[in-house]
Protein backbone atom coordinates (compact mmCIF):
# COMPACT_ATOMS: atom_id res chain seq x y z
CA UNK A 1 0.00 0.00 0.00
CA UNK A 2 2.13 2.84 -1.23
CA UNK A 3 5.68 2.56 -2.48
CA UNK A 4 8.59 2.72 0.02
CA UNK A 5 9.80 6.30 0.42
CA UNK A 6 6.47 7.74 -0.73
CA UNK A 7 5.99 11.40 0.22
CA UNK A 8 2.78 11.33 2.33
CA UNK A 9 2.00 15.05 1.87
CA UNK A 10 -0.97 14.57 -0.47
CA UNK A 11 -2.52 12.00 1.83
CA UNK A 12 -1.79 14.04 4.96
CA UNK A 13 -3.81 16.94 3.54
CA UNK A 14 -6.93 14.73 3.36
CA UNK A 15 -6.63 12.50 6.43
CA UNK A 16 -6.47 12.99 10.19
CA UNK A 17 -2.96 13.12 11.65
CA UNK A 18 -3.54 9.92 13.66
CA UNK A 19 -4.40 7.87 10.56
CA UNK A 20 -2.12 4.90 9.89
CA UNK A 21 1.03 5.90 7.99
CA UNK A 22 0.48 3.04 5.52
CA UNK A 23 -2.91 4.48 4.57
CA UNK A 24 -1.56 8.04 4.32
CA UNK A 25 1.26 6.86 2.05
CA UNK A 26 -1.15 4.74 0.03
CA UNK A 27 -3.52 7.65 -0.59
CA UNK A 28 -0.58 9.85 -1.57
CA UNK A 29 0.60 7.14 -3.96
CA UNK A 30 -2.85 7.03 -5.59
CA UNK A 31 -3.21 10.83 -5.80
CA UNK A 32 0.27 11.26 -7.27
CA UNK A 33 -0.57 8.93 -10.16
CA UNK A 34 1.04 5.76 -8.86
CA UNK A 35 -2.08 3.72 -9.65
CA UNK A 36 -2.92 5.34 -12.99
CA UNK A 37 -2.31 2.04 -14.81
CA UNK A 38 -4.67 0.13 -12.51
CA UNK A 39 -8.18 -0.47 -13.82
CA UNK A 40 -9.75 -0.92 -10.37
CA UNK A 41 -8.81 0.07 -6.81
CA UNK A 42 -9.65 -2.56 -4.17
CA UNK A 43 -9.67 -1.38 -0.55
CA UNK A 44 -9.86 -4.24 1.98
CA UNK A 45 -11.39 -3.43 5.36
CA UNK A 46 -8.37 -4.70 7.26
CA UNK A 47 -8.46 -1.95 9.89
CA UNK A 48 -10.37 1.21 10.79
CA UNK A 49 -7.93 3.37 8.82
CA UNK A 50 -8.47 1.31 5.68
CA UNK A 51 -12.23 1.47 6.18
CA UNK A 52 -11.91 5.25 6.39
CA UNK A 53 -9.88 5.27 3.19
CA UNK A 54 -12.55 3.23 1.43
CA UNK A 55 -15.24 5.69 2.54
CA UNK A 56 -13.12 8.65 1.46
CA UNK A 57 -12.54 7.22 -2.01
CA UNK A 58 -16.14 6.13 -2.59
CA UNK A 59 -17.96 9.12 -1.08
CA UNK A 60 -15.75 12.21 -1.06
CA UNK A 61 -12.74 11.95 -3.36
CA UNK A 62 -13.81 9.59 -6.10
CA UNK A 63 -10.92 8.70 -8.44
CA UNK A 64 -11.65 8.24 -12.18
CA UNK A 65 -11.86 4.45 -11.78
CA UNK A 66 -13.97 1.99 -9.79
CA UNK A 67 -13.23 1.67 -6.07
CA UNK A 68 -14.35 -1.65 -4.61
CA UNK A 69 -14.35 -2.11 -0.81
CA UNK A 70 -13.83 -5.63 0.54
CA UNK A 71 -15.16 -6.30 4.03
CA UNK A 72 -13.44 -9.04 6.00
CA UNK A 73 -15.02 -11.03 8.85
CA UNK A 74 -14.04 -9.96 12.36
CA UNK A 75 -14.60 -13.37 13.94
CA UNK A 76 -14.06 -17.05 13.20
CA UNK A 77 -16.20 -20.10 12.59
CA UNK A 78 -18.84 -21.05 10.06
CA UNK A 79 -20.66 -17.71 10.04
CA UNK A 80 -17.42 -15.81 9.38
CA UNK A 81 -16.59 -18.21 6.54
CA UNK A 82 -20.06 -17.75 5.04
CA UNK A 83 -19.68 -13.97 5.28
CA UNK A 84 -16.32 -14.06 3.50
CA UNK A 85 -17.64 -16.33 0.74
CA UNK A 86 -20.49 -13.89 0.13
CA UNK A 87 -18.12 -10.89 0.09
CA UNK A 88 -15.77 -12.59 -2.37
CA UNK A 89 -18.76 -13.51 -4.54
CA UNK A 90 -19.87 -9.88 -4.65
CA UNK A 91 -16.29 -8.84 -5.44
CA UNK A 92 -16.15 -11.34 -8.29
CA UNK A 93 -19.43 -10.06 -9.74
CA UNK A 94 -18.28 -6.44 -9.43
CA UNK A 95 -14.97 -7.16 -11.16
CA UNK A 96 -16.76 -9.06 -13.92
CA UNK A 97 -19.11 -6.13 -14.45
CA UNK A 98 -16.30 -3.57 -14.64
CA UNK A 99 -13.87 -5.67 -16.69
CA UNK A 100 -16.33 -7.49 -18.96
CA UNK A 101 -14.57 -10.77 -18.11
CA UNK A 102 -15.69 -13.52 -15.73
CA UNK A 103 -13.02 -16.26 -15.44
CA UNK A 104 -14.17 -19.82 -14.88
CA UNK A 105 -13.69 -21.57 -11.55
CA UNK A 106 -10.84 -23.60 -13.06
CA UNK A 107 -9.01 -20.45 -14.17
CA UNK A 108 -9.53 -18.88 -10.74
CA UNK A 109 -8.21 -22.03 -9.03
CA UNK A 110 -5.02 -21.89 -11.08
CA UNK A 111 -4.55 -18.21 -10.18
CA UNK A 112 -5.18 -18.91 -6.48
CA UNK A 113 -2.63 -21.73 -6.47
CA UNK A 114 -0.09 -19.41 -8.11
CA UNK A 115 -0.65 -16.80 -5.37
CA UNK A 116 -0.46 -19.44 -2.62
CA UNK A 117 2.93 -20.61 -3.93
CA UNK A 118 4.18 -17.02 -3.80
CA UNK A 119 2.90 -16.62 -0.23
CA UNK A 120 4.60 -19.89 0.74
CA UNK A 121 7.91 -18.59 -0.58
CA UNK A 122 7.38 -15.31 1.26
CA UNK A 123 6.96 -17.25 4.50
CA UNK A 124 10.08 -19.26 3.74
CA UNK A 125 12.09 -16.05 3.30
CA UNK A 126 11.12 -14.93 6.79
CA UNK A 127 11.87 -18.36 8.26
CA UNK A 128 15.35 -18.42 6.65
CA UNK A 129 16.09 -14.75 7.34
CA UNK A 130 19.17 -15.43 9.48
CA UNK A 131 20.82 -17.51 6.76
CA UNK A 132 20.28 -15.07 3.89
CA UNK A 133 23.25 -13.01 2.75
CA UNK A 134 21.10 -9.91 2.35
CA UNK A 135 21.24 -6.57 4.12
CA UNK A 136 18.06 -5.44 5.83
CA UNK A 137 17.33 -3.02 2.99
CA UNK A 138 17.82 -5.76 0.37
CA UNK A 139 15.68 -8.21 2.33
CA UNK A 140 12.73 -5.86 2.78
CA UNK A 141 12.96 -4.64 -0.79
CA UNK A 142 12.56 -8.28 -1.86
CA UNK A 143 9.76 -8.94 0.65
CA UNK A 144 7.80 -5.85 -0.40
CA UNK A 145 8.12 -6.79 -4.07
CA UNK A 146 5.45 -9.41 -3.28
CA UNK A 147 3.02 -6.46 -3.28
CA UNK A 148 3.53 -5.57 -6.94
CA UNK A 149 5.43 -8.24 -8.86
CA UNK A 150 3.46 -10.96 -10.66
CA UNK A 151 3.24 -13.97 -8.36
CA UNK A 152 5.34 -16.22 -10.60
CA UNK A 153 8.12 -13.59 -10.85
CA UNK A 154 8.24 -13.14 -7.09
CA UNK A 155 8.23 -16.92 -6.56
CA UNK A 156 11.27 -17.30 -8.84
CA UNK A 157 13.22 -14.58 -6.99
CA UNK A 158 12.30 -15.87 -3.52
CA UNK A 159 13.10 -19.48 -4.45
CA UNK A 160 16.53 -18.45 -5.70
CA UNK A 161 17.24 -16.68 -2.39
CA UNK A 162 16.03 -19.66 -0.36
CA UNK A 163 18.23 -21.97 -2.40
CA UNK A 164 21.18 -19.72 -1.58
CA UNK A 165 20.28 -19.77 2.13
CA UNK A 166 20.31 -23.58 2.21
CA UNK A 167 23.94 -23.48 1.05
CA UNK A 168 25.01 -21.25 3.96
CA UNK A 169 27.04 -23.18 6.54
CA UNK A 170 25.88 -21.24 9.57
CA UNK A 171 23.31 -18.85 10.88
CA UNK A 172 24.42 -15.23 11.08
CA UNK A 173 24.61 -14.08 14.70
CA UNK A 174 23.02 -10.63 14.67
CA UNK A 175 20.92 -8.90 17.32
CA UNK A 176 17.20 -9.02 16.38
CA UNK A 177 15.53 -5.60 16.10
CA UNK A 178 11.96 -4.51 15.40
CA UNK A 179 11.59 -1.04 13.93
CA UNK A 180 9.90 1.06 11.27
CA UNK A 181 10.77 0.35 7.64
CA UNK A 182 10.44 4.05 6.84
CA UNK A 183 12.66 5.83 6.16
CA UNK A 184 14.52 2.94 4.56
CA UNK A 185 17.83 4.48 5.63
CA UNK A 186 16.96 3.27 9.13
CA UNK A 187 17.42 -0.30 7.89
CA UNK A 188 20.98 0.56 6.83
CA UNK A 189 21.71 1.95 10.29
CA UNK A 190 20.58 -1.30 11.91
CA UNK A 191 22.63 -3.40 9.48
CA UNK A 192 25.76 -1.28 10.01
CA UNK A 193 25.34 -1.59 13.78
CA UNK A 194 25.33 -5.38 13.59
CA UNK A 195 21.61 -5.85 14.06
CA UNK A 196 19.01 -7.59 11.93
CA UNK A 197 15.50 -6.26 11.44
CA UNK A 198 13.15 -9.18 12.11
CA UNK A 199 9.90 -7.19 12.02
CA UNK A 200 8.67 -3.81 10.86
CA UNK A 201 5.95 -1.50 12.07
Amino acid sequence: MGAPGQDPTLGDARLQAYTCSIVRAGLSFLLSGGLDQAAVVVVPHGCDSLQGLGSLLTDFHVPPKPVLPLYLPRGEGASACDFLVEELGMMRRSLARWSGSDPSDDVLSIAIEREERADHELGRLHAERAWLELSDREFYRLVRSREYLPAERFTALATACSRQARHQARRRARAPVRCSAEPMGLLDVVTDAGGMVVGTT
